[in-house]
């Protein structure tokens, strides 16, 4: 059952915890990590499904350390390489919720397998992903999921991957279970990261996170949803969606910012923070950092 505090707080031992967290040490993602951090919190919200991203972004832009970065949470599991029977290792763990998150450094290398695995396991995340995952029954042989859990997938891609895969990806479904977050450097910023591999570029700290054991619930004011709903609906036509979907995510990673910082509802600084995202929700035009 999830765990109410007193009104306006949840956990406030675990929570300072997380608000005295310090910028983390990448020239310029500090929105971009932020938003990964985030969507690592909606798997602790109750009633919601854990939101799924996907950085797209050129090689050499930081992708796998942003995603790194909070990868030892305790309801985040890695991957380099990963298939549907390799997911049956991590099974129990999924169908219990204690892991809500599967970070895949390497999307193209699960994809890149003979077609019938590459199928069937883009097949099983698209399941957990969204409306979970049952009994299943096919040439792999019969495998059944108790509880239809779900969870969310963090992942990365370059722009050009993106885009060779999009068509495919779009007809399965399988981009829509996914915020798309899409950056770009610079001049100034390629210049500021070469100035600090001169100066010997030190490797990011990790930032685990410290979770709530049980989903809680964090509440949404009719005004702040309607807002909610109208960006969804201009990304949905901007992206040739009904933007159901990312209505959800938007939904999801804006109560996550006020469980994050100990509040069982969200106020206007957790919509503050949403909007100034919008930018990086694009599909094709990249936000430059």
């Amino acid at each position: 059952m999830p765990h109410h505090g007193k009104k306006g707080t949840v956990l406030p031992a675990v929570h300072r915890i997380a608000m005295r967290e310090k910028t983390v040490s990448l020239i310029r993602l500090q929105p971009v990590t932020e938003i990964v951090r985030t969507a690592i919190w909606t798997g602790r919200l109750a009633d919601e499904k854990p939101v799924s991203l996907i950085l797209i972004a050129s090689q050499e832009s930081a992708k796998s350390a942003a995603l790194l970065i909070y990868a030892k949470s305790p309801s985040v599991e890695v991957f380099s390489d990963l298939t549907s029977k390799g997911l049956e290792t991590i099974k129990s763990k999924i169908e219990s919720g204690e892991i809500r998150h599967l970070i895949a450094l390497d999307l193209i290398r699960i994809v890149s397998h003979g077609r019938f695995v590459s199928d069937r396991t883009i097949q099983t995340l698209g399941g957990l992903m969204e409306e979970g995952e049952g009994c299943k029954a096919d040439a792999g042989g019969t495998d059944v999921w108790r509880g239809m859990p779900n969870i969310g997938l963090l992942t990365g891609l370059t722009p050009d991957l993106y885009r060779s895969r999009r068509s495919f990806w779009r007809q399965t479904g399988f981009l829509t279970r996914f915020v798309p977050v899409n950056f770009h450097y610079s001049e100034n910023t390629r210049y500021e990261i070469h100035q600090k591999i001169s100066r010997g570029l030190l490797k990011p700290t990790e930032k685990p996170q410290i979770l709530p054991k049980e989903p809680i619930a964090v509440s949404l004011s009719a005004s702040h949803a309607e807002t909610i709903s109208k960006w969804a609906v201009e990304w949905g036509l901007q992206n040739e969606t009904y933007g159901f979907r990312h209505h959800k995510q938007l939904r999801c990673l804006v109560k996550a910012r006020a469980l994050m910082h100990a509040r069982e509802k969200v106020i206007p600084a957790d919509m503050n923070d949403l909007f100034s995202w919008r930018k990086f929700f694009s599909s094709n035009e990249p936000a430059v950092l």
